[in-house]
């Protein structure tokens, strides 16, 4: 990749005419591909800019789920800047390209700068991987084909060619070719075929999914898996919130697996689920597939909670055995207390839920939730999905407090009675960058208008005739 990006650079840097940097449609291509660069450059810090969610409704770009892979986007047209950067560097060089002796001085700071932090990256760097000398053999073609009007001029070309050369051959870790491809590897390609007959399951949408496999990993899986709306714990976006990172893998913890709703286990051939209950479904390409049978819901209503001092000490409590299905567990702090409606049931003695009970799911969308609940008692609703602070809830139409259940769940407080319950996961950078989206879209459309307002009535002054020249 590294050595296409920098061949691109040359090819760019040796057929770009002189001066185009001075004409208007030079202008615009720095303009559309920095402003294009610096979004996909965004794009790369996963969801902490809100880009993600803006992609995941857009054809195409929803099919990228690996935040760093917008990073090859913004690298490419890095490059396409870096050419254009290049000549004009030879045409102040070579005189083609007047600059004023404050600006001039201002340029060769700016470029001084720049070759001695690629310098200090090539001597301290110890991490590189040396690869792709060929491109070496560029030089003395383009030695012979480079348009240059005088020695000198050559010499600048020639002098900056071998630094793209150098941060071609000089490629990071990781980096694979452009052509390489891991679609059609055998142990993806098998992932897929579980994977398809996994999303068959019936109630697959309620539930999540555990890879244990220790040839293909669990992040592929997870990638692969989003394709076919399969729920796992998997992330490959970069970055993600320490906490969820921390419950990618904790697969031994079986029961804190169960409260967030993991029903199937995908099993490489050396690989067995944790849950000794666990019943095997079928078999695919090597994998089996099994079914938990106790795993928590999607929407739980349970009528009583027990405080807990530390996320620690709940943990301990679950894997000795919690009753997630009918408690809840809330954590003791000043942000966060019992609910008046629920503190009398606590300590009541936990019985089987009131055959009355009935949670029925109306809405369900990526980022919206919406259930009909109904108890003769007060009750808590669980969402079972990852907790965050961008969760919003309104209980009949009014806003409604959300609560941290089980220290990992959104919940709210329900009367006794017929309730609609609504979870929007709405976060608050997301929601201020498209009001800024939608705001400078109006303001660009504003001053679009104005300046073609403007050159009409320029344009209607030169075509009325002057008082000097009538008859």
């Amino acid at each position: 990749m590294a050595t296409l990006q920098s061949l691109g650079c040359v090819l760019m840097s040796i057929n770009w005419p002189p001066k185009i940097l001075l004409t208007a449609f030079s202008r615009f291509l720095l303009l559309t591909f920095g402003a294009i660069a610096v979004y996909f450059l965004l794009a790369g810090f996963g969801t902490h800019f809100g880009l993600a969610y803006v992609h995941f409704h857009i054809p195409l770009l929803n099919r990228i789920r690996e935040a760093g892979r917008y990073l090859s986007v913004f690298t490419m047209l890095a490059a396409f800047l870096a050419g254009l950067g290049l000549q004009v560097i030879v045409d102040v060089a070579s005189g083609k390209l007047e600059l004023k002796d404050g600006l001039r001085r201002y340029f060769w700071i700016a470029t001084g700068l720049s070759l001695l932090i690629f310098v200090v990256a090539l001597v301290f760097d110890r991490h590189e991987t040396i690869a792709g000398w060929l491109v070496l053999a560029v030089l003395p073609f383009a030695w012979i084909l480079w348009p240059a009007s005088s020695r000198g001029e050559r010499l600048v070309c020639s002098g900056l060619l071998l630094l793209a050369c150098l941060a071609s051959v000089l490629s990071p870790p990781g980096t694979q070719l452009f052509s390489a491809s891991q679609y059609l590897g055998a142990d993806n390609l098998r992932s897929h075929r579980v994977l398809r007959r996994v999303a068959q399951l019936p109630d697959i949408a309620q539930y999540r999914v555990v890879v244990l496999d220790s040839v293909f990993r669990p992040v592929e899986w997870g990638s692969n898996a989003s394709y076919y709306g399969i729920r796992t714990f998997y992330l490959s976006c970069t970055p993600v919130p320490y906490d969820q990172f921390r419950e990618m893998f904790p697969e031994r913890e079986v029961n804190l697996r169960m409260l967030r709703g993991t029903k199937y286990f995908i099993c490489g051939p050396d690989s067995m689920p944790f849950d000794p209950k666990a019943t095997l479904l079928f078999t695919e390409s090597g994998y089996r597939v099994y079914e938990a049978s106790d795993p928590m819901e999607l929407y739980t209503l349970v009528h009583k909670v027990i405080p807990f001092a530390t996320k620690d000490s709940f943990q301990s409590k679950l894997a000795a055995g919690f009753d997630y299905h009918r408690l809840a567990a809330m954590e003791k702090s000043k942000e966060q207390t019992i609910p008046p409606l629920l503190r009398a049931n606590e300590q009541s003695i936990p019985g089987t839920p009131t055959s009355e009970d009935l949670v029925e799911p109306i809405l369900h969308t990526p980022n919206l939730f919406a259930v009909q609940a109904y108890s003769p008692q007060p009750g808590l609703l669980i969402l079972n999905e990852r907790w965050s602070d961008d969760w919003h809830a309104r209980v009949n139409s009014r806003p409604a407090k959300v609560l941290r259940a089980n220290f990992t769940q959104p919940a709210v407080v329900l009367p006794a009675g017929r309730n609609y319950v609504e979870f929007e996961f709405k976060p608050t950078l997301f929601w201020n960058l498209l009001i800024l989206q939608r705001a400078t879209f109006l303001l660009l459309v504003v001053v679009g208008v104005w300046k073609l307002w403007r050159a009409w009535l320029l344009s209607g002054d030169n075509r009325r005739p002057s008082a000097a020249g009538t008859p």
